[in-house]
Parts: structure tokens; sequence; C-alpha cells
């Protein structure tokens, strides 16, 4: 099920400091007149019942307000109507606080500058009303501006604190997570630096954390907040109608939810109990929101009947008590219980529920008919919107089994669509590439649906037209984070940026990548640690404001950086009109597995493949068996559990598809997903061996590669498109080889952080490549950070025989090393390479940590996103050895003028009649695959690769022979 954000309720946002303890006295100017000082007790005494009574609160302030304003006293006038309006936030009187809210803003723009600070704290104030209409484009375009005054009057960092927590709050409904997290952290760490933790917006800001971390999956970590902002409020012991009691009410019903998901209900029963003891009237804070929980606490133990009723329950206290009902709350609910009658088998009430949800979510939309949706722009709550949508479109797949109506079917697939295009909307509003993958994740159900739905369009109606669109949704949740790198460093070529801006920009990066490296190094942590993050919090708050002054100022950028629709079938099939190559491309959902069959001169076809639990199995199975070196030992038995899943998975993944490609096809480039990232397809058997004579040669095994020209890529639109290198004269391979300062030799080139060894094999693959193909060489000491840095860029092939290091956890931090340091995925995404091709000659190169639809964030995914048109990369830890000897016989075949898929199949194919048989292990000679572009480089003709001095010699001697000869010819 799809779940993108907590749905538990709105939280109480920070609107204000309410009461700074004294007012100013340089803003009060009659300070001395007994009148005003009257007003000041007043405002004075609010302050301090503020804590234990808001009735009281909201009556002595309103008292206030008159005082100042018979004495011109603007400033604490404003003061007074920010104060209120909060008052009445807490107090849930949304129709006051929306008055008071609007009129602070009004008066403080009318009577006092442009940058006071009690300017700044209404603005700040007001963003609350449009967070809770569900607004969050407008709430944080408040913040925004709130904050620029507050920062141009260097006001303190409690102040900006306030801020930072609601634009934490605010991020984190739009489904940018990431920088909510940082928001919160630093609001925290800001808040924590001036008052005790007792004080009340400290266990908020935890709770806000906690909803994040409930948000992108890390249930741990949000209880852990949870039970800390709780600790906090008992240590405090908040009297009743206390701006803490009420948070008190919020913490404990996120502690109830969190047992309930999480299947103990009993613990579950107890945090109810606590909260009946402390909402005994049914006009207390957030008691519909306790009814929910008693709902879903009834839903879990199967008592459903028991559960609607708790539910509706909910529903009529809410719309009685609950002031302006704002409508992410409404819509949620109707979410809650139309997820109820949809568990208990009524999709008619069910479809009705999410109708209305989507009424209340968009407005200017009416309509109850469940086949009928609002346009994308009537849509103001998107997170909100997509769940709905996503919930109301398989409701309607499960009509459409029962009744095999189309109308039924088109309904389901309609809502998908539009789930589809709310889904981009949002990526162009989340700025942050960790919650573009959390949003790529989490939206997976959304395509899988989709796909499903129109392949079922298809077979009912026969129209090709809903197989390109299956096609095209397949693409839409493909790589799109590594598609929007590339456009955005293209963008910047010409939609005439200045040159100062884009320097600015780069100089951020770098300055980020390097503060991001010494995080990863700090081993100690204390406050050097803490330094440093704000450091970071400072230099990202700094980026996205240029960013956003990019994207506003040159609109041109703008839509060159979001061209990331997918690639209409008929383009790509024009493309491929010229070569011999067709195209396979798989999706796999959390249910099923499609496979797109393109080809230049015929319709789109899609094969769906059974029994996606075996496929994965099979691919777990033979990645183990790749991954690992062979032994005498085991040879018996892991030649029969290889030939066995490699040709299962040939019969799974590849069999039909091949059935349906003309004779003579030769060449097939892979768009793989999910697992299928891990294997090489070369590998996989077209027939099942003999087991009973075991051997990896390819007389005794029929390999896919002794067939095919095989190539990979992320997606197909990245495939289409045409790569820009530079014109610029440039060299032809730069080969780095580094020493590790070891006097122990390695055979592999696998990581260990604790001590990288020298290479036996890496210094000879990098010469001999250099003696082949001219350029540059740089061994041992020469092969250092700052020469990659300044060279790397000039050649055409950058070539690395070294160690890499892939961190599964955070793939930024993910390293491939130098002598003298390493580059990290945070330093390629800073390079301008270039490069037609970089070889990744090092262990892991295309593997870490898989993302659903994004795919391996490898390091190859960073040269390509450094400019590099295509990567040779490995699948695994790679021999030394057997490695450069694969590597040269590649290089010879490049330069002879084969494309680089070819020149590297030829090279397996050599190798494998070259080696031993006990070399012939796939294990030595697969795991190394090429993605990308495939065109040939040379066209292996010798004057291609005349970069050494020898070379030109041997022309030099040459020419004069040769026109002797045609001199005696001519005689």
């Amino acid at each position: 099920m799809l779940t993108l954000k907590p749905y538990s309720h709105l939280l109480l946002i920070l609107v204000v400091v309410v009461f700074s303890g004294e007012l100013d006295a340089q803003s009060s100017p009659q300070k001395g007149d007994k009148d005003t000082a009257e007003c000041d007790a007043l405002f004075k005494k609010a302050h301090d019942v503020f804590e234990r009574n808001m009735d009281s609160t909201a009556l002595i302030i309103q008292d206030v307000l008159p005082c100042y304003a018979s004495h011109e006293d603007w400033e604490n006038y404003v003061k007074c109507l920010n104060a209120l309006s909060a008052v009445y936030y807490y107090m849930n009187d949304f129709n006051q606080f929306k008055k008071y809210s609007f009129e602070a803003v009004e008066k403080a723009q009318e009577l006092l500058p442009a940058d006071h600070a009690a300017t700044g704290n209404a603005i700040n104030n007001l963003n609350s009303y449009y967070f809770r209409l569900g607004n969050y484009d407008q709430s944080i375009k408040l913040l925004q501006q709130s904050l620029q005054i507050k920062e141009s009057i260097n006001e303190h960092k409690t102040e900006l604190a306030i801020i930072y927590q609601n634009l934490g709050n605010a991020y984190r409904w739009q489904g940018d997570y990431d920088k909510a997290l940082e928001y919160l952290d630093v609001a925290l760490k800001y808040t924590l630096d001036s008052f005790p933790e007792t004080y009340s917006a400290v266990p908020e800001i935890y709770d806000n954390m906690g909803l994040v971390y409930r948000a992108v999956g890390k249930p741990d970590l949000a209880l852990k907040n949870y039970e800390e902002c709780l600790r906090i409020l008992k240590k405090i012991n908040p009297p009743p109608k206390s701006r803490s009691f009420t948070l008190m009410i919020q913490s404990l019903q996120s502690i109830s939810e969190w047992w309930i998901n999480h299947g103990d209900t009993k613990r579950a029963k107890g945090y109810i109990n606590q909260l009946w003891a402390l909402q005994k009237q049914d006009d207390a804070y957030r008691k519909y929101r306790t009814y929910e929980l008693l709902g879903k606490l009834k839903e879990k133990e199967g008592k459903l009947e028991e559960a609607l009723s708790a539910m509706e329950a909910a529903e009529r206290i809410a719309d009685q008590f609950d002031g302006t009902n704002a409508p992410p709350f409404q819509a949620n609910r109707h979410i809650a219980i139309g997820d109820l009658h949809a568990t208990r088998g009524e999709p008619q009430k069910a479809l009705a529920r999410y109708q209305k949800a989507l009424v209340v979510l968009s407005p200017g939309f009416t309509s109850a008919n469940s086949q009928d949706n609002p346009a994308t722009e009537q849509i103001m709550t998107r997170l909100d919107a997509l769940e709905v949508l996503n919930k109301k479109a398989q409701v309607l797949w499960d009509v459409y089994g029962e009744s095999n109506q189309f109308d039924d079917l088109l309904a389901s697939f309609d809502a998908y669509i539009l789930a589809g295009e709310i889904v981009r909307d949002i990526r162009q509003g989340v700025q942050t590439s960790e919650s573009k993958i959390t949003l790529s994740e989490q939206t997976m159900p959304v395509y899988e649906g989709a796909v499903r739905a129109a392949l079922a369009a298809h077979q009912q109606s026969g129209r090709q037209e809903y197989l390109d669109q299956a096609f095209a949704l397949a693409e839409s949740n493909k790589a799109m984070l590594l598609l929007e790198s590339i456009n955005e460093q293209a963008a910047k070529g010409f939609a005439d940026v200045p040159d100062s801006l884009l320097q600015h920009e780069k100089d951020l990066d770098l300055q980020l990548a390097f503060i991001q490296k010494q995080i990863l190094n700090d081993k100690e942590g204390g406050q050097a640690l803490e330094s440093l993050k704000e450091q970071r919090f400072e230099l990202k708050t700094e980026l996205e404001e240029l960013t956003a002054h990019l994207e506003k100022t040159y609109p041109r950028y703008f839509k060159a950086k979001y061209d990331n629709l997918p690639v209409r079938p008929e383009a790509l099939r024009e493309q491929m009109a010229t070569s011999d190559r067709a195209l396979l491309e798989y999706f796999v959902g959390e249910e099923n597995i499609y496979l797109f069959v393109v080809q230049a001169n015929a319709p789109i076809q899609v094969l769906s493949i059974e029994d996606r639990s075996k496929v994965m199995a099979a691919v777990e199975r033979l990645r183990n068996l790749l991954k690992s070196s062979p032994t005498s030992e085991s040879l018996q038995e892991d030649f029969v559990a290889f030939t066995e899943s490699a040709h299962t998975l040939y019969q799974y993944l590849l069999a039909d598809a091949l059935d349906l490609l003309p004779a003579g096809q030769s060449e097939l480039v892979i768009i793989p997903d999910h697992q299928l990232n891990f294997i090489p397809f070369e590998v996989l058997l077209t027939a099942q061996p003999d087991a009973s004579a075991p051997g990896f040669s390819t007389y005794a095994l029929d390999y896919l590669l002794e067939d095919y020209r095989i190539s990979y890529d992320y997606s197909a639109t990245l495939h289409a498109r045409t790569p820009v290198q530079s014109k610029a004269a440039r060299g032809n391979v730069i080969g780095f080889a580094p020493s590790f300062g070891t006097l122990a030799m390695s055979d592999s080139r696998a990581c260990d952080l604790n001590q990288l060894y020298s290479l036996k094999c890496s210094e000879q693959e990098v010469t001999q490549i250099f003696d082949l193909m001219g350029g540059a060489s740089r061994i041992a000491d020469a092969a250092n950070k700052a020469t990659f840095e300044a060279e790397a860029s000039k050649y055409r092939i950058i070539h690395l025989a070294t160690h890499a290091c892939i961190d599964d956890e955070d793939p930024m931090f993910s390293k491939i090393f130098l002598t003298d340091d390493y580059l990290s995925n945070y330093d390629l995404y800073n390079f301008d390479l270039n490069a037609e091709l970089a070889v990744l000659s090092a262990c892991n190169t295309g593997s870490g940590k898989l993302i659903s639809g994004e795919g391996v964030m490898s390091l190859a995914r960073g040269f390509i996103t450094a400019g590099c048109a295509s990567t040779v990369m490995s699948m695994w830890s790679v021999d030394d050895c057997a490695t450069s000897d694969l590597m040269l016989r590649f290089y010879q075949h490049l330069e002879n003028g084969a494309s680089k898929n070819d020149a590297l199949r030829q090279a397996k194919l050599d190798y494998l009649a070259a080696v031993d048989k006990t070399k012939m292990h796939p294990y030595y000679w697969a795991p190394f695959v090429q993605f990308g572009n495939t065109d040939a480089m040379y066209s292996g003709f010798v004057f291609d690769s005349l970069t050494n001095a020898w070379k030109w010699l041997a022309v030099a001697l040459l020419l004069p022979l040769l026109f002797w000869g045609y001199r005696r010819l001519r005689a």
C-alpha cells in the first residue's frame, strides 16, 4: 500500500514566540507613561497565565489591544495581535485565528517598517493559516519572506529556530523529508542553545521529527522521538488547556498509532486509555483523533463493526468541535473510513468516501461520481491527493475484476494517470535528492497499478495506444534523479545563465562536498561535528536559494532541467531504425514483472513474466554464485547450481522475448530493474548443458554472450538521448594506476578500508593500454587526485585500475581510490568530465544501494552524471590479473573499430578461448558490463590512435617507401 506521510494529525505549529517575557523598551516611546505601563502589566499578566489557561490569556490580550492603540504604540499592538492569533490557534478556534493573523499582517505592513521584527513574526504567523488549508506552497513562501526579514535585522537564533521549525513541518507535508529533517535539526539545536529542554518548543520539535522519520520508513527513529517528546512533557507536567498539554495529547496519539501499526494492540490500548483520562469532554482537544485510533485498533483486531462505529463517532465529534475543520483533517477521516469499507468488502462505499476526500482537497471540484477526477491544477494538497487517488484506483481495479466492465477499467486507469501527474508535480517542488529517492520508492505502487491497467485496457480493446502508454508509465519512474542531474548540467550550457552564477553554484557544491567528506571522516563527534553540520546546513540553504533564483530568473533553464517526460515510442523506434538493435525494458513491481520489447519496425510488445518470487530467488542464487571466487572443492556443485539458475533465468526473462525478434537480430539493449541490475545477462544460458561434464568454456555452455552484442542503460529515455561531448581537441586515453605503499601485493581489487594493498597487475594494465592507444599514463604517485582533477576532462577515455569501496547506506560516500585520496560520488557530481567512455577497472563499481525505480546508486552513475557518455563497470569484486588481461583485449578491439559493447563482448570471448580452464568461471570474465552509448570510437585505421611518437615516426618512414613504390608502378 502506498504510504507517503503520516496522516495521523495536523501537528501544532510553533507560530510565534508568543511572549518574549519583557516588552522591548525601545519600541515603546511612552514607556514612562502610567497608562502605557498598565498596558505592559496586562501583557505580562497574559504571559504569566499562558501555560496555565489559554482562555484567560485571550481575554487579557483583548483588553490590552485598545490600550496600546490609544497610545499609538503600534509595535506592541502588532505583538498583541500576533500573540492573540497564536492563542486562538492552540485553542482550535480557527475563525478567530484567521481573523487576528490577517489583521496582524495588515497592521504591521501599514504601521511598521517592512523589515521590523514584529512584521516578520506576523508573516510567520500567517503561514499557519495556509498550512492548515493544505496550501503548503504559500505557507513556505510566507515563511521564507519572514526568514528574510529576520536575517536582515540579525535576529537571534532562537527567533530563526521558530521559522526553521515551521519550514521543517511545511517541507514534510510537501514530501521533501530530507530538507524537513535538516530544518528541524537546526531548530532543535538553536532552541537548546538558549533554553532548557522543558521549554515548550523542544518536545514539539521531537514530535515533528518523529513524524518525518515515520514518513521516510524509519519507525524505530520515529518512536524514539515520540517517546523523547512525551518524556519531557511528563517532566513539565502541564496543566489542562495549556499549550504543552495539547502537545501531550498529540504525543500520546502518535505513540498509540505506532503500536497499532506494529501489531501490539495491548500497548496501544494502554496509551488510548491514558488519552481517555485526559479527554473526558467531547470538546476536548483532538478527541476525534482518539476515536479514529480506536477504530484502527478495532480493525487490527478484526472487529470491523466496532471499528466503523468508532470512525463514525470521530467524524461526528470533529464536525461539531473542530473549528473550521481543515481540509487535510477532513480528507484523512474520509480516507480512513474508505479504507475500512474496502476491508469490509464494500467497494462502492469506499469509493464514495475517497471521492469525498478528493472534493475536500480540490477547491472547485464537486463531483460525487467516482469515475470523475479533479484537474491537476485544482488539487491543493498533493500528497493527500496522491494517496487517495492510488487507493481509489486500486478499488476501481477490484471492481473491474468483478464486473469486467471497460468503464470501470478506464476509471481505474484515469485515476492512476492523474496520480502520476501529481508525482511529477511533487518532484519539481522537492529539491533534495534524498527526498526524491523516497518519493520514487513510495510511488512504485502507482506506476505498477497504472501499467497493469494499461495492459488490461489493451487486451480488452486491442488498441496499441494503451501499450504505448504502459511503456511511458514504466519509464516515468526510471532513473529520474539521474535524468534530472544530466538535464541540469546540459541546461546551464544554453539557458543564458551568467558564468558568475554558475561559478558561484560550483563553488558552493565544492564547499558542500568538502564539508560532507569532513563529516564522514569525523570519528569523535562533539562540538566540531556540530559545527560542521551547521556549516553544511548554511551551505545547503544558500544553494537552495541560488537554485530557486535560477529557476525563477532563467525560465529556459527551468524548462530544460525538468524536461523529464519519457521518450515517445515512435521516437525511440525511429532512432533504432539504422541499427540492428532491440531494446528490452524490464519493470519489476511489488507483485508483477513486465518486459517491454521495442524494435525499429514493429509496435511495442509487452510480456508478463510469471512467478515473480521464483524469478527473484533465481536471480539471488545466480548473483551469489557469480560473485564468489570458485574453488576446486565445490566446482561440481557450483557448476550444477550455476547452469540451473542461468538457464532458468534465460527461460523466465528472455526466451519468449527473443522469439519475437526477427532472424539475424544481433544487438540487445537491456534496461534492467530492481534485482535484475545485479546480474550480467551475458552469462544466461540458452540451453541446459550436460551437468555430468562440468566446464565453463563456450564449447561446454551456450552463453547468451555468443549470440548477441549486449549493452545496458538506466532508462530508454536516457538511451534515446544523443550525448553531447565537447569538440575541443582531446587526447585518447588517460589511465590511472595508483599504488598504496604496501609491501604485500593483492590479487583482488576488493575493498578493505583497514588496508588498501597495491595491485600486481594494475600498473602493467595501464602501461599496456598506453602503449596501444597513446594518451597519458599516471602511475603510482602520479595517479593522484590533483592530477585527475586537472587532466581527466581533457581525454576521450578515462581508465582507472584501482580499488573501490561501496557504501550501501549512503551511496554518495562510495569511493574509487587514487594514490593520495579518493573520489566519492560527491566529488564526481561536481566534475565536468566530458568523456566518451569511463572504464572503471575496479571492484563493484556498478554495485551499490538499490533504489526502487531509480536503479543502483553506483560509482558508475557518478561518472555518467559528471558527463561521461558511457561506462564499463564491474558488478562484483574482481580478480586483478584476469581483469588486466580482459581490459587489454577490450582496448584492442575498440581501437580496431568495434563498438563499445562489441569490443567488450569480443574481449570476453577471446579471454575464454585463451585462458586455462581454471579461470573460465564467469567470476573472472563476466563482472564487467557496458552502460550507455555504444558507438564505435575509432574506425579501425592506424591513424585513429597515432598519438605516440614512435607511430608518427613509423608513418614518416613509411610514406617515402609508399611514394617510391608508386613511382616504380607508374614507370
